[in-house]
């Protein structure tokens, strides 16, 4: 059941992250005016970062507990979907990929973390099948989200507050089950 719980949460804020993780090439291009061997460079950055924000954030997590981290996570994201919103210039467009980065690693990894303290030890297998076709559903939802918001309203910028919505959303989630279903760290 915590599992199930869980994946509905995951659902929704991966909806979110999936569609940052499918538009940044596009958004960088057509909003922020990158070009080809800065989309190069930006994609290797990303993924730096991406790795380090796993492991900075697996320490945090030993402190606070996956749950605890996945907010931490999405209140980065909330804040990384804002700045880019608010921001045209490339030298902060680079700032905030650094921060996505560290957020996409965190995210990923604590959800992870999290579905491995619900599975029990011999359906460990069934867990994570499950928690990959949640992140594959999502993938197949929030990237269709963000095209049609940024189509109907020519923004790609409001397509990201669209985005951040996923991460609030999800937030607000995790701390309300967290409250009344008990959920640790």
């Amino acid at each position: 059941r915590e599992l199930a719980k869980f994946l509905a949460v995951f659902f929704v804020y991966s909806s979110g992250l999936m569609s940052i993780i499918a538009f940044v090439g596009v958004y960088a291009e057509r909003t922020v005016g990158f070009t080809a061997s800065e989309l190069i460079f930006l994609f290797l950055v990303v993924q730096i970062s991406s790795a380090g924000g796993a492991f900075a954030f697996g320490a945090i997590q030993d402190r606070l507990g996956a749950r605890r981290t996945i907010q931490v996570s999405l209140l980065l994201w909330i804040a990384t979907c804002i700045a880019t919103y608010l921001t045209a210039s490339k030298p902060a467009f680079w700032a905030i990929a650094v921060t996505a980065g560290l957020g996409i690693g965190s995210l990923q990894s604590a959800s992870r973390a999290l579905v491995g303290l619900f599975a029990p030890v011999g359906k460990s297998g069934e867990f994570f099948g499950l928690w990959g076709l949640a992140g594959k559903a999502a993938y197949a939802f929030g990237p269709p989200v963000f095209g049609l918001v940024s189509a109907a309203t020519g923004s790609q910028r409001v397509a990201i507050l669209c985005s951040g919505l996923f991460f609030v959303l999800g937030s607000a989630f995790v701390l309300i089950w967290a409250i009344f279903i008990g959920w640790g760290s």
